[in-house]
């Protein structure tokens, strides 16, 4: 019975080092979870900080179009103030 007794000997050994695969693998997957944590919030800041730059450029783009769409009407009533025509 002596492979009996080895195994008797080895179990707890086996056991211990199977919880300690397991703890590894749990511990792999939150390193796992929390390294694709910090890439999802990089990447979300680089994403919200095109979204504000592109924001504002939309909103320079529109002052600009209501800018030039007023030209003509800024030209006239400078012309008709300076030359006095009603």
């Amino acid at each position: 019975f002596r492979g009996l007794g080895f195994s008797f000997i080895a179990v707890p050994f086996t056991l211990r080092s199977y919880s300690h695969n397991v703890f590894q693998i749990m511990h792999l997957g939150a390193n796992i979870k929390l390294q694709r944590n910090q890439l999802t919030r990089r990447l979300s800041r680089t994403a919200n900080l095109w979204r504000f730059w592109f924001n504002w450029l939309v909103c320079l783009r529109w002052l600009f179009q209501v800018w030039w769409c007023l030209q003509p009407l800024s030209l006239a009533l400078y012309v008709g103030g300076k030359y006095g025509i009603q």
